[in-house]
């Protein structure tokens, strides 16, 4: 009879739900991948998987199968990983949909480069070395559906080192969402001989088993109670009634030899049946992988007398024309520059980036053939191997390079591509529009404000320190007299502003290449826009924002700190110089608790803030050729200099603000201004390492666009910390 299979996995399916569970090594005792796949199939449908993981792996084109399978089956995947996930069983673990893999605290994976067991000569050698290093593209281009955080490099260099990842090192990796609290120690030791041990069975698997013989059991004769063998062998009972003769008991033993023989030999029949069906099974499976492997090549590896090893040699070289026939994305820095080319591709097409030297760049590429959307999915997905992608459906091979589960159109991540190629060219084209349009917006808040950055996102204290005390005269014998310095503080805290947009398959089918420039253009303009509105809104609604300093608002009511002309009136000689002499009187923070004296700064304002209805005459007062005066004595020319130019003893810098005209009622109203470099009076902050608008990308889930959506994020506020920057004339 033939010998029952031992499986490796396990399937139920409940409601809507399908649980299965890999708890040994994939693809050994005789069951495939295409058990498994059939068992799939047959099993209910179900809407969602819960795949449940303890292996130290398996076979790499087994897995690579059941990959494929899981993701093409059309659930919603969550993963578990009950204690390890080694090997060809990480791979399968990146088959979750995003967000959904959980694992215990003392659970594990162990990730490394895969291998094979091949003799032959320098020639050969090189040649399995080079597919082994394709095959390994392949896996990572899985791990990359989940790496967070992690270049295709590094990712290459943690398989590089035979890697053992606890829970918290997985997280932080991306391999694990989730970790359970588990009141078990794991048990490593155990798991890492699991691993090897199923890598020895891998690399069996070149050279054909040998069944093994079994082992005869010979019947004893038990002794009953109150039984024994009398002086001649026989056995009597405690009367001393013979119950078997000598004679009889030799019989009956040899009866049961010959019986355990044929036994034996129809086993051996049994076993050698069940080898060849093994073998035969092994060589189909690893065909049915690979391009190229049609019927007759696989009736000739069938046939009787192939082993194992002769076959997986022929199989690999098929791959390995395959491969050659397909242009994969390049790996490494060959990798960055095709990605930096569609980026480009992108900016210079949707009309953002005009740089003669990217454009020239552009031109010189193999891009410059690339036209619309459209054109760059079709691109990418001759390069991921995609048979069908100049003639496919753009929506669905959009969503299909974005890792989507998409029927009949699926990039080959076992020959060595990647799938996150695409996410990776939209959001580094999208972050880097962001940035074009942020920095392309105008604004003027700039110019009277000094930056500085915070590291974190609590209350920070503005601190302000006094001028040094008076010195003193320092009477003969006796010590200086000690000075105190005097501080002030003003506080704020960051705030988080961002909207989101996403690239939809929309997008995709009618080939809008310009809006994957125009929306995150508009976006990062926006975020300029909102900080520029911001800063002058909170500068000029009503007498300002209030000062801890003082108690009041920075322009507080009847000129209380000298800062505001007690009477609006319209922009001219006599006005700007009240605004001069006013700044330049004013008083300096007192050191000393008010014990020196009262010191001025004597600085000139070094702007004029108006709106746009007064930019025709603040130009004409800070221009090189405009003359205030209309009559200067007929002696001289000394008057008819323009002091307010540019350049001028009491030169101003015009900043035309529009909310001006919004926000103070007056229709000629303006501020003066210090220069922020010299006093701090109006601070713009932002966060340590993220002073720009920055983008986050997700693909889309359940519920949301099937696409790739953008989360826009900047953090900035706006901090006024002195009255002495400004003096202020509402206008009339």
């Amino acid at each position: 009879m033939p010998m029952p299979k031992k499986t490796w996995f396990e399937m139920k399916t409940e409601k809507d739900e399908m649980e299965i569970l890999v708890h040994d090594e994939i693809g050994f005792y005789g069951v495939t991948s295409k058990d498994f796949i059939k068992n799939l199939k047959d099993a209910p449908k179900a809407k969602n998987i819960h795949l449940r993981i303890n292996s130290p792996g398996g076979e790499v084109f087994e897995g690579n199968a059941i990959y494929n399978a899981l993701l093409e089956y059309g659930a919603s995947i969550r993963v578990t990983i009950d204690s390890l996930a080694a090997s060809m069983a990480s791979v399968l673990a990146m088959a979750a949909d995003p967000g959904k893999i959980t694992m215990p605290e003392n659970a594990m994976y162990m990730i490394h480069n895969p291998l094979v067991w091949i003799g032959g000569d320098a020639e050969t050698l090189r040649k399995y070395a080079d597919l082994l290093d394709k095959l390994k593209e392949g896996i990572l281009s899985a791990y990359m559906r989940h790496a967070k955080g992690k270049t295709r490099e590094e990712m290459s260099k943690i398989m590089d080192s035979e890697a053992w990842l606890s829970a918290a090192e997985a997280k932080d990796i991306g391999f694990a969402d989730e970790i359970l609290t588990s009141t078990e120690e794991a048990k490593t030791a155990s798991d890492r001989a699991r691993v090897e041990n199923c890598r020895a069975r891998v690399m069996a698997m070149t050279t054909q088993e040998k069944p093994k013989q079994n082992e005869a059991t010979v019947p004893t004769h038990k002794q009953e109670a109150g039984m024994h063998f009398d002086k001649d062998g026989n056995l009597v009972d405690e009367t001393g009634k013979i119950v078997k003769t000598k004679a009889e008991m030799n019989v009956a033993t040899a009866e049961a030899h010959a019986k355990e023989m044929m036994e034996a030999a129809a086993a051996a029949g049994s076993i050698a049946t069940e080898a060849e069906r093994k073998r035969i099974t092994s060589i189909q499976t690893m065909c049915a992988t690979v391009p190229g492997c049609d019927a007759a090549f696989v009736a000739a590896l069938t046939a009787p007398g192939v082993s194992i090893e002769q076959a997986q040699a022929k199989v690999m070289a098929k791959m390995a024309e395959a491969l050659a026939a397909v242009t994969p994305i390049p790996g490494g820095d060959e990798t960055d520059k095709v990605r930096a080319g569609l980026v480009n591709t992108i900016m210079v097409r949707a009309g953002i980036e005009k740089d003669p030297k990217k454009v020239a760049e552009f031109r010189a590429s193999e891009m410059a053939s690339v036209f619309g959307f459209q054109g760059i999915l079709r691109f990418l997905g001759k390069r991921a191997g995609v048979a069908n992608a100049e003639s496919c459906d753009p929506g669905r091979l959009f969503q299909a390079l974005l890792g989507y589960d998409v029927a009949g159109i699926r990039p080959r991540a076992s020959m060595g591509m990647n799938t996150n190629d695409l996410n990776s060219v939209l959001s580094t084209a999208a972050n880097s529009i962001v940035l074009k349009g942020y920095g392309d917006e105008t604004t003027t808040y700039q110019r009277v404000s000094r930056n500085i950055t915070l590291s974190d996102l609590k209350q920070a204290d503005m601190y302000r320190s006094s001028g040094a005390p008076d010195v003193l005269q320092i009477p003969e014998g006796q010590p200086p007299k000690l000075g105190v310095i005097s501080d002030t503080s003003e506080h704020a805290r960051l705030k988080k502003w961002g909207r989101a947009f996403s690239y939809t398959e929309e997008m995709a089918i009618n080939d809008r290449l310009d809006m994957l420039g125009d929306l995150p253009y508009k976006w990062g303009r926006a975020i300029a826009r909102e900080m520029d509105d911001r800063f002058w809104r909170t500068l000029l609604t009503g007498n300002g924002p209030a000062l801890i300093e003082t108690g009041a608002a920075l322009f507080a009511a009847a000129g209380a700190f000298a800062n505001q002309a007690a009477v609006g009136a319209a922009i001219s000689q006599a006005t700007l110089s009240a605004g001069f002499v006013a700044m330049r009187r004013y008083t300096r923070l007192n050191p000393d608790g008010g014990q020196s004296r009262t010191t001025r700064l004597n600085l000139p304002p070094r702007f004029i803030i108006t709106g746009v209805r007064s930019e025709w005459l603040v130009r004409q007062f800070t221009s090189n050729v405009y003359v205030p005066q209309t009559t200067p004595p007929a002696s001289t020319n000394m008057l008819t200099d323009n002091l307010f130019r540019s350049g001028g003893s009491m030169g101003l810098e015009p900043v035309i603000v529009s909310l001006v005209d919004d926000l103070i009622p007056a229709t000629n109203g303006y501020l003066l201004a210090q220069d922020p470099n010299i006093i701090d009076y109006a601070l713009t902050l932002s966060l340590a390492g993220r002073e720009t608008p920055q983008t986050q990308s997700k693909l889309g889930g359940a519920g949301e666009v099937k696409g790739v959506i953008f989360d826009i994020e900047h953090f900035f506020e706006v901090a006024f910390v002195d009255w002495r920057g400004y003096w202020k004339n509402v206008g009339v």
